[in-house]
């Protein structure tokens, strides 16, 4: 950041209000990177979710699948 600058006489003020806009400076970027972590996260959940999802219809067509092999198993040792 900003360098603090020297303090003459009169210029008291000056630091003093330098001190108060890198202070506002810092709060800013730790806002910032707040938002960034909530963002994150939300990126995360949603990722999350997709992949719950796609777990959900993997699973799905699996038990369809193995229906299908037990009724054919199944009709295969009826024919016997």
């Amino acid at each position: 950041m900003l360098a603090l600058p020297t303090v003459k006489g009169d210029d008291i003020e000056t630091a003093d209000l330098f001190k108060k806009i890198h202070q506002a400076a810092e709060i800013l970027e730790a806002l910032s990177k707040d938002q960034m972590m909530q963002e994150i996260d939300l990126k995360a959940a949603q990722i999350l979710e997709q992949i719950q999802a796609k777990e959900q219809q993997i699973r799905s067509q699996i038990a369809q699948k193995q229906q299908a092999i037990t009724q054919l198993v199944r009709s295969q040792t009826q024919t016997r």
